[in-house]
């Protein structure tokens, strides 16, 4: 099954580029994507293949979708796919004339083999659910989808909804006027209370050892059933010992005015042991605040940490949106002085078709000085066409970079998106059926190996279709690079 990883990869891939592609019926997206190094990436090689290459991504109405590599006019490498009811179809200058055909039972079968499989998709594996992953991909779950339908999906157990339920139950609503740390006022206060006993009940619950179960085992595959549920408790006994000793509480307050958000607060209480040997008093504060600024509204979140004699905040954040102008900063602190992470956002859309916007992101580190990466944007919007500009900028400290930010170019990426009528480029895939498609997971392991002997032509005239497109200097360095190597 291993030689199924990368096309199952590019088939998720895929189909989550279609399921989040909203478009009207019979109506093309076809966007082109082009690039230029910029100066700290610029290369004789590298900007010749950028000024010859391109990448066009189609999508049309019914979950069809393209990724197309050209080189100057020539399409020299074509992947067409169909997401629909009865599974998913992959056509490719690379796998032969005949699309390939999965449904929607045998891909999730065969994903989830992968998954238990790959040790680098374990976290993935863990949070996922079989009968959860194919409704997904099949497109069974939609926003109408009911809250019944997705926890039986999501495998909640009755316990778990029986101790969901009681936690609702306990739920304790005050009215009045309130607010938070300047926040919008609010006419409702709702607060939940977990003690000690209702966190340990939480450890207990099946959903939580279910999972357990499953980490250990991919972490462990050399363990028996037995012995991972040994480690299991003795896990499970530490974590009680550490919630009974420490004697935690958690408590959220919701505040809202008529249903609507006006802040969150979630407290964290508990005794721990100090740097003397002392017992000490520790509280983690997390709140969220909303706060009308006319015309927008601007929002906090902060989380300040009280132990001993420590008293700092680690995190902190705001984000103000409006229609005209959206604008963030996240600070993240390991010490009280001098942030270890800063992050910053702001878009300019006060005009209809034109929107404008800088992100930025610092990483401080003691031994190497300040780390930023910065991105920019601009996007001009048609009647049918939208224009976009990415550019990357890469060296140290912020302000040391916007003294002379050309100096620290990565790349510029552009993306021509045009939206037009059908224009029969999936013609190939409209009429595949299953029976006229290649079924890689009904093969035999003779007749995948006949499979892949014959698709060795097609991957071969692909190759030299793309070296014969490219500017002959790099033909021939790749050439040269291959033959040595």
């Amino acid at each position: 099954m291993k030689r199924f990883r990368y096309i199952v990869m590019i088939i998720l891939v895929l189909a989550l580029f279609a399921s989040t592609t909203a478009i009207a019926e019979d109506t093309e997206t076809v966007t082109t994507i082009t690039c230029k190094p910029g100066t700290l990436l610029s290369d004789d090689i590298l900007n010749q293949i950028c000024d010859t290459a391109s990448i066009r991504i189609h999508s049309l109405s019914d979950g069809y979708g393209a990724l197309v590599l050209s080189l100057g006019e020539t399409d020299t490498l074509t992947n067409l796919f169909r997401v629909g009811e009865d599974g998913f179809y992959l056509q490719s200058d690379l796998l032969g004339e005949k699309p390939l055909y999965f449904n929607w039972e045998e891909l999730s079968t065969l994903m989830m083999d992968q998954l238990q499989n790959n040790p680098d998709m374990e976290a993935f594996n863990t949070m996922m659910d079989p009968t959860m992953i194919q409704a997904m991909m099949s497109g069974e779950i939609t926003e109408d989808t009911d809250e019944e339908t997705l926890k039986s999906m999501m495998s909640i157990d009755e316990e778990t909804l029986n101790f969901i339920n009681g936690i609702e139950e306990s739920k304790t609503v005050e009215t009045g006027t309130f607010s938070l740390e300047g926040s919008d006022t609010a006419n409702q206060k709702s607060i939940v209370i977990l003690e000690k006993e209702d966190l340990l009940k939480i450890f207990r619950l099946p959903m939580v050892r279910e999972q357990m179960f499953k980490q250990l085992a991919m972490e462990s595959p050399e363990l028996t059933e037995e012995e991972i549920n040994a480690q299991i408790d003795a896990q499970l006994a530490e974590i009680d010992d550490f919630i009974t000793q420490s004697n935690l509480t958690l408590t959220v307050t919701l505040y809202t005015t008529d249903e609507d958000f006006v802040a969150l607060e979630y407290v964290v209480s508990g005794t721990g042991e100090g740097t003397d040997g002392t017992p000490e008093n520790g509280t983690a504060v997390l709140t969220v605040t909303k706060t009308t600024v006319e015309p927008g509204t601007f929002y906090q979140v902060k989380l300040h940490l009280v132990a001993g004699e420590e008293d700092y905040v680690p995190l902190d954040g705001s984000l103000y949106l409006s229609d005209e102008f959206i604008s963030g900063k996240l600070l993240i602190y390991s010490a009280p002085e001098t942030p270890t992470a800063t992050i910053s956002f702001n878009s300019d859309q006060s005009e209809a078709d034109h929107v404008m916007g800088e992100l930025d992101a610092t990483i401080t580190d003691e031994s190497t000085g300040p780390m930023t990466a910065i991105l920019v944007f601009d996007q001009a919007k048609g009647e049918n066409v939208t224009d976009t500009v990415l550019d990357l900028y890469f060296g140290g400290s912020l302000d040391e970079m916007k003294l002379s930010l050309p100096d620290y170019s990565v790349i510029t990426m552009n993306l021509h998106t045009v939206t037009q009528p059908d224009s029969g480029f999936f013609a190939s895939l409209q009429n595949a059926n299953p029976e006229g498609s290649v079924q890689l997971t009904q093969m035999t392991e003779e007749e995948m190996n006949t499979y892949v002997t014959g698709i060795q032509q097609s991957m071969m005239t692909t190759v030299m279709s793309i070296m014969n497109n490219l500017p002959p200097e790099v033909s021939s360095a790749l050439m040269e690079s291959s033959s040595t190597n």
